[in-house]
């Protein structure tokens, strides 16, 4: 979780995550407690973050494995963006 924190506050808010701030998990109602709130139990909670971060960065990593051409990089993840909207 904490490495959720530190990607959405400095691509979003703009900064680095400090120590008694609001965090940027926090600021999305994606906090542990916003979610308990919400009716889910700390192991659901628990698998999202995990799946957040292995299909995020793990699609990251495949990618850059398998095409070195920045510009077909760029727009294998528009196709990707485009698909995760379709998807919500």
């Amino acid at each position: 979780m904490v490495w959720l924190n530190k990607i959405l506050a400095g691509y979003f808010l703009g900064n680095p995550v400090e120590e008694g701030r609001l965090k940027a998990l926090e600021k999305f109602n994606l906090d542990k407690n916003s979610l308990l709130s919400k009716g889910l139990n700390e192991g659901t909670i628990e698998k999202i973050y995990q799946t957040l971060f292995a299909h995020s960065m793990g699609f990251n990593n495949q990618l850059k494995e398998l095409v070195s051409n920045m510009s077909t990089l760029k727009l294998i993840w528009k196709v990707y963006a485009i698909l995760l909207e379709y998807c919500s």
